[in-house]
């Protein structure tokens, strides 16, 4: 019978001494651990996530802000040059507004920075045709203005001659401010320029009868009450 040691017997002894036993505090521990850094990943990519939509708002409020600016600033030079008068101008800015509005897309990194990008390009370009359309009326009205002076000069000038075209002058003048062309102006400043025109008109008139008849006649036109609704008591003194 062979003779085995202690250390060879405790060898052969299965387990004993070899297989390491689990420490249920130990895994404990480590799995909260890994939910931890877990957790910490999580949160730090909420962080940049955050921070990347919090940069796109900001960019995207700077970017409007910078394109309102500029197109206003050629909406105004087109007001003061005319060229908001023509007939294609609301079209051509409407377009340009919609070029600027879909370009604020561009450089978006999260989808909240995209959806305001589109909301905001559509408030950006509805914002754009409202003025373009102002402008347009504003300038429109403003020939129709300086038309209708010019006309009024020549008119004035021509009753100066022929004081007897009076009336056709004075029911051209009026259709003109009654006119779509002075649709644009405000109401008060259409009546306050009719009035105008006829006053001069009216004075233009007794002028010439003054000059191609005779100062008696003027006397006899404005006695008859003719011009009343043109010419006040003060001015016939």
């Amino acid at each position: 019978m062979p003779i085995i040691r202690e250390y060879d017997q405790r060898m052969a002894t299965p387990n004993r001494g070899l297989t390491p036993v689990a420490d249920p505090g130990i895994a404990a521990k480590a799995g909260e651990g890994m939910r931890a850094v877990s957790g910490a990943l999580t949160q730090f990519g909420n962080v940049l996530f955050d921070f990347a939509e919090q940069n796109d708002m900001t960019k995207l409020q700077v970017r409007t802000a910078q394109a309102r600016a500029d197109m206003l600033a050629q909406t105004q030079k087109a007001k003061e040059t005319g060229e908001a008068a023509d007939p294609e101008y609301v079209k051509y800015a409407t377009d340009r507004a919609e070029e600027v509005a879909s370009g604020l897309v561009d450089g978006m990194t999260t989808r909240r920075g995209m959806n305001a990008a589109r909301v905001y390009g559509a408030q950006f370009s509805t914002g754009m045709q409202e003025q373009a359309i102002r402008d347009n009326a504003h300038s429109v009205g403003e020939q129709a203005k300086l038309a209708a002076i010019e006309a009024g000069n020549i008119n004035s000038n021509t009753l100066l001659d022929h004081p007897n075209q009076f009336v056709d002058i004075l029911e051209q003048s009026n259709n003109l401010f009654d006119s779509p062309e002075f649709a644009h102006i405000p109401a008060n400043v259409r009546s306050e320029l009719k009035l105008e025109a006829q006053y001069k008109y009216a004075e233009n008139t007794v002028r010439g009868v003054i000059r191609t008849v005779s100062p008696r006649s003027a006397m006899q036109l404005l006695s008859s009450g003719a011009m009343d609704n043109y010419i006040t008591s003060e001015k016939k003194a």
